[in-house]
């Protein structure tokens, strides 16, 4: 007769996807090993480093977000435009008051990049209809 005996198996909350944790030295009990506020697994996924807490202060594509705005915001840290609107990240987040992450924010068929080179409102869906040019 054979006798089985059940090994707690330690839960990898930090979300890495590492084999063992000494492949990439994040701690698999901390979700933040490097304490940047940004979780290692979303780090690992975009290839910023999770031992490392100084990238969370950079702005790894110029759009004027720091890695943790991109984070908390659900951008991508390495494309200036996540939603291709041709309306920056951080201009969305700090000056349009849009979403990065919608490309027509107020749903009126209009790409918010183009409401705001054109002088209309992305945050407005009734501005879609009106005759700016009076034809």
């Amino acid at each position: 007769m054979v006798t089985l005996q059940l090994v707690p198996v330690q839960e990898d909350v930090d979300l890495a996807f590492q084999t063992r944790p000494e492949d990439d030295g994040t701690d698999p009990r901390n979700p933040d090993t490097d304490g940047d506020s940004i979780p290692d697994g979303w780090e690992a996924y975009f290839g910023l480093s999770p031992t490392y807490p100084g990238d969370g202060l950079l702005d790894s594509d110029g759009d004027g977000l720091s890695n943790i705005e991109e984070y908390l915001n659900s951008t991508d840290p390495f494309r200036a435009d996540t939603d291709n609107d041709g309306v920056s990240d951080g201009v969305e987040v700090m000056e349009a008051g849009s979403s990065p992450t919608y490309y027509d924010y107020d749903l009126d068929g209009i790409p918010d990049g183009w409401e705001l080179d054109h002088g209309l409102d992305p945050l407005d869906p009734e501005d879609g209809e009106a005759d700016m040019d009076g034809d």
